[in-house]
């Protein structure tokens, strides 16, 4: 029957009896859910790394350039290397000289920048140059006047380390990066990196540990951080749990180890949970 414009509908045959049994499945879902069998725990706090480190970072970034054909290379181009404290150019012709062989053409380059001083460190190994940094710099670019008779690669993201230090880095593994020792978390650059791989450095006195990207605020003279596994007591490895309120603002991930559940976070934090 119609009223003032509107029609007559009925429900079909059994919905409403379907949507009631749809609540009460739900319902018995959540009764039996393990959530309702958790606890509250308060004010738990979680450590993003030590407060201290002594694994220093020799250098930042890397780039890798292939001479091709030097006999292709145009006379008086310019390679130039900028890092975050020094700029240095190279003109082929007076400052290296593309002649005799792809392999010694290489050699000329590397040799040019290798005695820029400690801000840049550059060797070859066959026909390809490794642009790297020294202590306290960071490698921002390398260009060229002309491409001829090059292969120009893109700079990786990468940590120049010690041998030693580089061992204690383990692939997938999250770093940060701050001074030797903190005062405060602040003093932590924020975000995390986290390991790709590793390859030995073309001078064969360091590894290059190549990760997947860097903080905007990167600099150069700062030391690595592994972060801190916090494990939560008398809560096993195979619970779950939810944060509930957090005093800053911080990401909080598990991570499998240890018989007990165990947390990390990219900044310090303290934090009310319910595990369950």
């Amino acid at each position: 029957m119609a009223f003032r414009g509107f029609t007559e509908a009925k429900h079909k045959d059994g919905a409403l009896n379907d949507l009631e049994t749809r609540v009460k499945n739900t319902f018995n879902q959540v009764k039996n859910s393990r959530i309702l069998g958790g606890s509250l725990l308060s004010g738990v706090k979680l450590k993003s790394t030590a407060s201290s480190s002594s694994a220093q970072i020799n250098g930042v970034n890397r780039l890798l350039l292939t001479v091709d054909d030097f006999n292709a290379i145009t006379s008086g181009v310019i390679v130039s290397v900028r890092t975050s404290n020094t700029f240095r150019t190279g003109t082929e012709g007076s400052d290296w000289n593309a002649a005799g062989s792809n392999n010694s053409t290489a050699g000329a380059i590397a040799s040019h920048y290798a005695n820029a001083g400690s801000y840049i460190a550059c060797t070859e190994s066959g026909a390809v140059v490794e642009f790297a940094t020294g202590f306290y710099s960071v490698l921002q670019s390398v260009s060229y006047t002309s491409r001829n008779g090059f292969t120009t690669g893109t700079i990786d993201p990468c940590l120049r380390v010690s041998d030693a230090i580089a061992a204690t880095l383990n692939i997938n593994e999250p770093i940060r990066f701050g001074p030797a020792s903190l005062s405060a978390p602040s003093d932590l650059l924020p975000g995390v990196s986290r390991v790709m791989s590793k390859e030995e450095s073309y001078d064969t006195l360091a590894t290059h540990v190549i990760l997947d990207g860097f903080p905007s605020t990167m600099r150069g003279s700062l030391y690595a951080y592994k972060l801190l596994r916090n494990p939560i007591p008398g809560v096993g490895s195979g619970s779950k749990y939810m944060i509930l309120n957090q005093d800053r603002p911080s990401n909080i991930w598990s991570g499998a180890g240890g018989g007990s559940l165990g947390l990390f976070c990219d900044n310090d934090c303290t934090v009310d949970m319910w595990v369950f």
